[in-house]
């Protein structure tokens, strides 16, 4: 006698954040996959894999998988929203101000 066994997936609500299970639940739902998304978005599907499981970051690659299961960047990947912006630009003018701190106090030496 062979058993079946039943899956149950919870009904989720609009607040609800989704996890990576539910991210491959979602997109076999609306008829994707990850190498499509891989495709569409010109990175390897196992790339897609790891940003749907959450282990690599990619914003573009995660704005894809968010369109494609038809569901808010934030609720799918609220990780991305958390984080403050902080990027070459940000670390550029620090690195500027340390940069003419060390001048000015060569200068004043000199």
């Amino acid at each position: 006698m062979v058993k079946k066994q039943t899956i149950i997936v919870k009904k989720q609500t609009k607040n609800d954040v989704m996890t990576p299970e539910e991210i491959q639940v979602a997109l076999k739902r609306k008829g994707f996959n990850y190498s499509m998304i891989a495709e569409a978005t010109n990175v390897t599907p196992a790339h897609v894999r790891n940003v749907a499981k959450k282990i690599f970051i990619s914003r573009r690659v995660a704005k894809a998988i968010a369109a494609a299961v038809e569901r808010p960047f934030d609720k799918v990947f609220p990780e991305y929203a958390e984080k403050t912006p902080r990027g070459r630009s940000e670390r550029r003018k620090k690195a500027v101000a340390s940069l003419k701190k060390k001048i000015e106090t060569a200068q004043a030496v000199n």
